[in-house]
């Protein structure tokens, strides 16, 4: 009987063998609130049972109009010379929107704002590879990931403030209401499976409204070309390839 249940109390852990593995598909992740600091691997939390996104209008600018600020969460407001209140984070942003709107920005490109492993330990081969050097953090966020869900550290912490997934669908809803468009960059790497790929596209999508997807990474192009339910979202992509005659200006 879950009569009462409350998500919000609870995390979970999966296991199989009595050894810890990840949850591909999680939405929250618990332990690595704080930048920079590893916590403990492969803990999870409930996704949110419900989010009002009441009259949640996409602002729905045409590609020609759009005007695209790409950022880093953390980096466009942690200096004092944001002279924001919320440093570093997605609500940070919001206290910036008039100066972007100012600017004739009518997009905000979120470089990786899913929970990436900033903090883990780089092992003499992966240093290349994620743009890392020892003894530093991987700071843009290429590499392991959970891509479902929004980045803890990105977020409000203290009495009553809500899970980061929370968050960031208000950061998304307050984005539109105020006529910005939200792109989120998905990172994927080389052993990504399409079908793993085109739900975590959904998800984007469906459970976060977001406008348009930036594709970075490896991935299979003409799957994502061919998903209808991504036909009315801006695609943006770094892969190599022909584009299929009639998404030309899509990318």
């Amino acid at each position: 009987d879950l009569s009462g249940f409350d998500p919000d109390k609870y995390e979970y852990r999966l296991s199989v063998d009595g050894v810890f593995m990840a949850d591909d598909h999680a939405v929250r992740t618990a332990g690595r609130e704080t930048w920079g600091e590893p916590g403990e691997e492969k803990r999870y939390g409930f996704p949110a049972d419900s989010f009002s996104w009441e009259a949640d209008q996409k602002p729905g600018i045409s590609m020609a109009d759009t005007v695209i600020c790409r950022l880093h969460v953390r980096g466009f407001t942690k200096h004092v010379s944001s002279a924001v209140k919320k440093k570093g984070t997605f609500a940070g942003i919001l206290e910036k929107l008039p100066y972007l709107k100012s600017l004739g920005v009518t997009m905000i490109e979120l470089q990786l704002p899913y929970e990436f492993r900033e903090a883990l330990p780089v092992k003499a081969h992966q240093a290349y590879e994620y743009g890392r050097t020892e003894g530093k953090l991987n700071y843009w966020g290429y590499g392991p990931a959970d891509r479902f869900a929004p980045k803890a550290a990105f977020c409000v912490h203290g009495r009553n403030a809500e899970p980061a997934d929370l968050q960031f669908r208000r950061f998304v809803h307050d984005c539109h209401e105020a006529g910005m468009e939200v792109c989120a960059e998905l990172y994927f790497e080389p052993e990504t499976k399409t079908p793993y790929l085109l739900d975590c596209l959904h998800y984007w999508v469906y459970e976060f409204h977001v406008d348009g997807l930036h594709l970075a990474g490896t991935y299979d192009l003409q799957a994502v070309l061919s998903d209808p339910a991504l036909t009315d979202i801006k695609l943006f992509s770094g892969a190599a390839g022909e584009v299929p005659k009639g998404r030309e200006n899509t990318f």
